[in-house]
């Protein structure tokens, strides 16, 4: 199975998931790490699991450090 690491599809995603997820995104700027990977598990379910998890919770990380 081939997964998914193309950072700027990815980042595509995760800017639309984290645009989505105003409450979720709060959580994780407030410290709760477990938020971050809900939006991993979003990104997971939009690509059919087909993105690496590994490179999507990096963008998220990328994203979210702005």
């Amino acid at each position: 199975m081939l997964q998914k690491s193309d950072l700027g599809e990815l980042s595509k995603i995760a800017e639309k998931i984290i645009m989505d997820n105003p409450k979720v995104v709060a959580d994780y700027l407030a410290g709760k790490e477990v938020a971050l990977m809900s939006l991993v598990g979003q990104g997971m379910k939009i690509t059919k699991g087909s993105a690496n998890p590994q490179v999507l919770k990096e963008v998220f990380l990328k994203l979210l450090s702005k």
